[in-house]
């Protein structure tokens, strides 16, 4: 079993990056992709292509398990961007409905957004968005 440590500080050498030209997690040493070929792959780049995650420093034993780490962290990353989306467009939809439904009624204590209304059906809007509910859990 490998027991790799990891650091946050890129060393130009036996660094795990994400290629987002070929879409999985790489090994780079000096400073050149092993997937693209791209020579000057620095995590400081502004422009990059390529996303660095870790160092490994100990114990490196062979890429297979660093890159089947990094390419669970950026599925975890990309899912977490997606969730995220996913909420703001909850959140408009929760609002569109919040005016077409309570708009046609007369004002009331629930003359706020989506988000402060009392009402059943933004209940369940604030419930599907409160970042304490259990995920998985209705």
């Amino acid at each position: 079993m490998t027991k790799a440590a990891l650091s946050q500080t890129a060393q130009g050498f036996n660094d795990v990056y994400w290629c987002e030209s070929t879409n999985r997690a790489v090994i780079v040493n000096d400073n050149q992709c092993s997937q693209c070929g791209r020579m000057d792959v620095r995590p400081d780049d502004p422009y990059a292509s390529h996303v660095y995650l870790a160092h490994v420093h100990k114990d490196w034993d062979g890429h297979n398990e660093m890159e089947v780490i990094a390419e669970v962290v950026k599925g975890c990353d990309d899912a977490e961007e997606e969730i995220e989306i996913l909420r703001k467009a909850i959140s408009g939809f929760g609002q569109q409905v919040h005016q077409a439904y309570h708009g046609a009624q007369p004002p009331d204590l629930c003359d706020v957004n989506h988000l402060e209304c009392s009402r059943g059906l933004c209940r369940s809007v604030q419930h599907v968005l409160n970042p304490k509910r259990p995920r998985g859990k209705p």
